[in-house]
This record gives C-alpha cells, structure tokens and sequence, in this order.
C-alpha cells in the first residue's frame, strides 16, 4: 500500500471514530428548544418508577388468577356438593384440578411471548389492548355462569401478561439505563 492510500484509511477511521462518538455522545443527551439537556436524576428516577408500577400493574391480574385458582373453580354451577369427609375431617374438594388454571395461565402467555415479538406493532395499541383483556379477564371470570366462561377470564388473563411484558420490555429500550 502506498502512503497516500493509508493516510486515506486513517483520515477515514479517524472520521468514523469522530462520528461514533457524536452518536454515543446524542443518545444521553435530549435537544429542547435548541439547547442540549442531559437527562438529571428526577427523569432516571421517573423513568424507573414509571416502569415499576407498569410491571405491578401488568401482572396483577396474572398473580390473581393463579392464587385464587381454587376459588375460581369452587364456584359451584351444578349445585354439586364436592364436599368430602373422611375420619371427621371434611375437605373442600373441586372437580377440576387447579392445574387446569395454571395451564390456561402459562401456555398463552408463553405463546404471546414467543409470538409478538416478531410483529412490529405500535406500542401504544399493544398497551391498550393489554390493558382491554386485563379488565375483560376480571369481568369474565366474575361474572362467569360456567366453567368455560372462567377459562376463557383466565386465558384473557394471560394473554394481558405476557403482550404486556413483552411491550413494556421492548419499549425500556427507548429509556436511559
């Protein structure tokens, strides 16, 4: 290589070097109204506070559904008494196990999970319609009038989780760390 060659090659490095930094440089830093803002403490703790109470909110309903599991499917449709007594000892039993709600818990939100991620979809529609199968798994399974109906909550339930996690998660990129 001759001496001009490699002059170029370093001008040209030492450029893109110059400019990368530039971008590292705007990434942290917000342009209002013409002047240069570097985010402060309040924005960070804002940010993290925001995201916290998102997250609680999210999975709400998921960490209902699993705890009250039994309940859920104690509720009585066929006036059926699952009432079982052994050795004095009566025991409230259901006729499904509640692993029927944790199964209609994890496998949609796993697939939701696996899924949207592949779909590039604004956030603020996915936020909604989270939000939207959340309210409508509540009303579902409380208002349920058969068992199927409770699934169904259960399963809205899910879906509400795992589109939310993966929202919120996708969306934290476009935060400072």
């Amino acid at each position: 290589m001759t001496r001009s060659v490699m002059e170029e090659t370093a001008a040209k490095i030492d450029q893109n070097e110059t400019e990368t930094n530039w971008v590292e440089e705007e990434e942290y830093q917000h342009v209002q109204n013409g002047v240069t803002i570097m985010p402060s403490q309040w924005t960070n703790c804002r940010n993290l506070s925001g995201f916290w109470l998102l997250g609680l909110c999210n999975n709400y309903a998921y960490v209902i559904m699993l705890s009250a599991a039994f309940d859920i499917l104690s509720k009585d449709y066929h006036d059926a008494d699952h009432n079982e007594t052994e050795n004095n000892i009566t025991r409230r039993c259901n006729p499904t196990s509640t692993g029927a709600i944790l199964l209609a818990d994890i496998i949609p939100s796993l697939a939701i999970k696996l899924i949207v991620p592949f779909f590039v979809t604004n956030t603020h529609l996915k936020v909604a319609l989270s939000v939207l199968l959340s309210a409508a798994s509540f009303l579902l399974t409380s208002l349920s009038v058969g068992s199927w109906m409770t699934y169904i909550g259960v399963i809205c339930a899910a879906l509400s989780g795992g589109l939310g996690e993966v929202s919120f998660l996708s969306f934290s990129a476009h935060f400072d760390k």
